[in-house]
């Protein structure tokens, strides 16, 4: 299923969307930054990437690439590796990207719960779009399951805090350890913001509905992610240990 983004920025389009670019969940133009690659202009690359994608390092290295699916060049030999030039852009590029100027500026606040992909990226639109956005996390760092709920391996964490650190170049303020119900109260941030996003993500694991799941000593992925990266211990029972599931996790 392809989402598309909805644009606050600029009028409905009136021209069709090359298959690579209308595959992009947030619709990247990827002809053209490729093309700016291709002239060695990674920094204009990446700003350009930057337009629609607040997480293009991330993309870069654990998006399953849906732009691939639909390009053109595999009707001649093979799909051209979109994902792999957008990591050159991000990692070659030596300036660091400017956010471009708020469209709109106003002084309405908008709060925004949650610091994972979905919450931060919302913020990043808003704000460019001229609010005043404030995230609230309940943990310590953000990212959310960016951080918490994929291998360090795959996605280093100075990733993750690099593009984190421009989407608050960008105006966004976001509290850590700050638990909605707990330090604040949902009336309170209704009574001080224009609107409120709840993105708190995600959490619960996939379940196999089978019996022992439940026993002592069995994980499920998304809890053991999580205390794993939170810096936990996880004790093991025995020499032995079986996984169920052949993905990254």
């Amino acid at each position: 299923m392809i989402v598309r983004k909805y644009d606050f920025l600029y009028d409905e389009k009136t021209y069709a969307e090359i298959p690579c670019q209308l595959y992009c969940p947030v619709h990247t133009d990827v002809q053209e930054y490729v093309h700016l690659i291709s002239k060695g202009k990674f920094a204009e690359a990446h700003a350009l990437i930057r337009e629609t994608n607040p997480f293009p390092s991330v993309c870069a290295r654990v998006c399953q690439h849906p732009c691939e699916t639909g390009c053109n060049r595999q009707k001649l030999d093979k799909s051209v590796s979109i994902r792999t030039l957008k990591r050159a852009a991000t990692d070659l590029s030596e300036a660091d990207f400017i956010p471009p100027p708020k469209t709109y500026p106003t002084l309405e606040k908008i709060a925004i719960i949650g610091a994972g992909p979905a919450g931060l990226t919302a913020a990043y639109d808003l704000a460019r779009l001229g609010y005043r956005v404030t995230v609230l996390e309940s943990e310590a760092h953000p990212g959310g399951m960016l951080r918490y709920g994929i291998p360090s391996f795959r996605l280093p964490r100075e990733v993750i805090d690099k593009e984190v650190e421009m989407i608050k170049r960008a105006g966004v303020d976001i509290r850590y350890n700050t638990r909605v119900g707990k330090d604040i109260t949902l009336n309170e941030l209704r009574a001080d913001n224009k609107a409120i996003l709840l993105a708190a993500g995600a959490w619960k694991p996939a379940m196999l509905k089978v019996t022992g799941e439940d026993y002592e000593g069995v994980y499920h992925g998304t809890t053991f992610m999580y205390r794993v990266n939170s810096g936990e211990s996880i004790p093991v029972m025995g020499k032995k240990v079986v996984v169920i599931g052949g993905g990254f996790t």
